[in-house]
């Protein structure tokens, strides 16, 4: 015994056929609690959506805990932090630049 799954666009309701299915995941909308949700749909149906690619995403914490998330356009950015104080930054695990516990003997 087989079992067949189809799957319909969560944006038209129309069947997908096979293969041609993507999985949006949606993180941050308002009507929703914080949780992620998944829309089931197509290449072809995102065509319909305005999109803007090439941002930067910064978490901004304080105390430790995030606070907010904004994006930024990378040339903006870089008038902020340009990009040779970003390579020089620390990781986002703490490590100081060129820091490697394997190669520092830990």
């Amino acid at each position: 015994m087989a079992n067949i799954v189809i799957k319909s666009s969560d944006v038209t309701g129309e069947t997908i056929q096979n293969g041609d299915a993507v999985e949006v995941t949606i993180k941050g909308h308002a009507a929703v609690d914080g949780a992620p949700k998944v829309a089931d749909t197509t290449l072809k149906e995102l065509e319909a959506l305005k999109t803007v690619e090439g941002l930067l995403e910064l978490e901004i914490k304080q105390n430790g805990q995030v606070i907010k998330t904004v994006y930024a356009v990378p040339a903006d950015f870089a008038k902020f932090l340009p990009d040779e104080k970003v390579k020089a930054l620390r990781g986002n695990k703490g490590r100081a630049p060129g820091y490697s516990p394997v190669r520092n003997g830990n």
